[in-house]
């Protein structure tokens, strides 16, 4: 494709982009998989996940700061929900979850880090979205004195 032709995008491909994620096997063999924000359905399916992943870190003392998302965060999420996050990766990419065991922890963490940040704008958005509504916009009128 040449400078001058542009490749046009989708609205689709545009509001939910795909990733290729490499999965490397121990054994040396390797499989491409897609990520790519969940949809309604899917997130309704993972959704109980979600919800043992967040039991398992409060009782941990972990919490996820969407803003500064690092290792230190990365590290407590892993320590926190390690069998969640592989039902997660296998529903998300639609694997197995027992061939995730033949595969190496590297490649699981970069899967792992890959979905939740192709889903980490959207819940930002969504709950944005949500509390601005529930508390209306924001008054910049100067409160009326009798």
């Amino acid at each position: 494709m040449s400078e001058n032709e542009k490749k046009e995008l989708t609205d689709e491909q545009i509001m939910f982009p795909e990733v290729k994620v490499t999965l490397k096997y121990v054994d040396g063999k390797e499989k491409e998989v897609e990520v790519k924000p969940w949809s309604f359905g899917e997130l309704v399916e993972i959704n109980p996940i979600l919800e043992e992943i967040f039991k398992q870190m409060e009782a941990r003392g972990t919490s996820i700061d969407l803003a500064d998302f690092g290792f230190g965060t990365l590290k407590d999420v892993y320590f926190s929900a390690l069998p969640q996050i592989g039902k997660v990766i296998a529903k998300t990419v639609g694997i197995k979850e027992e061939e995730l065991s033949k595969m190496t922890v590297d490649s699981i963490l970069t899967a792992a880090v890959t979905i939740f940040t192709a889903n980490k704008e959207s819940f930002s958005n969504f709950f944005g979205l949500f509390f601005g509504q529930m508390t209306g916009p924001e008054s910049t009128e100067e409160p009326k004195t009798s």
